[in-house]
């Protein structure tokens, strides 16, 4: 049985997140194989680009319902960017992309005015502050991350989660809100990339891993 397994289906910085993973102790296997993947004991889902090029790629090898037997065995799953949008109902980025629908909500496209009305860039491309929202970070991904620490965000659209519970973490686009991380049972959701954010993100991939020592 693999231990770690990252989904391959040739939409992801697969490369960047198994080196992170390694540095962090862990043993990443990178797989296509839905038996690997519905067997493993913790599942990366890693994603760049467009929702709906990532979302065909990954039915287009049949992985879709591989990875939500995974998440029905009560295993933890961790979805990176895109990866993270892909757990949610759909995606209006290019039209609207049904996703995996594991957590309620939908993807839209980063509000293209700050708080003040004023224009500011879209896509959001910087490090930002991730601030606590309704869920505490013990005992999570975040456990041992400082309120405020700083993460690496490149993105155009963001979720909008339907039930505020599930939100771990928002980050302050000039004063615009936008959700960060989620937590839902086992499933966790990263919008900013842990793999390019230091050693911060090196932290939230190790407690990552050491969820299966808690299992």
């Amino acid at each position: 049985m693999a231990e770690l397994v990252i989904v391959n289906y040739d939409a992801g910085n697969i490369r960047s997140v198994e080196r992170a993973v390694s540095v962090c102790g862990g043993t990443p296997v990178l797989s296509s194989d839905p038996e690997v993947i519905s067997s493993a004991n913790l599942l990366i889902l890693p994603g760049v680009g467009a929702f709906g090029k990532c979302i065909s790629a990954l039915r287009s090898k049949n992985l879709d319902k591989p990875i939500l037997d995974y998440v029905r065995s009560g295993k933890p799953i961790l979805g990176i960017c895109v990866g993270m949008q892909m757990l949610f109902d759909g995606s209006w980025e290019f039209g609207f992309h049904k996703g995996l629908g594991l957590i309620p909500g939908e993807v839209k496209r980063v509000p293209e005015e700050s708080a003040d009305g004023t224009s500011h860039r879209v896509p959001h491309v910087t490090w930002q502050e991730l601030e606590p929202k309704h869920q505490p970070w013990d005992d999570s991904v975040l456990d041992g991350i400082h309120f405020g620490a700083s993460c690496y965000f490149i993105h155009s659209y963001a979720a909008f989660v339907k039930d505020e519970n599930d939100v771990l973490a928002t980050c302050s686009y000039n004063g615009v809100e936008l959700c960060a991380a989620v937590r839902r049972g086992n499933l966790y959701g990263l919008q900013f990339h842990p793999e390019k954010s230091g050693s911060v993100g090196l932290k939230i991939i190790s407690n990552f891993i050491s969820l299966n020592e808690a299992q």
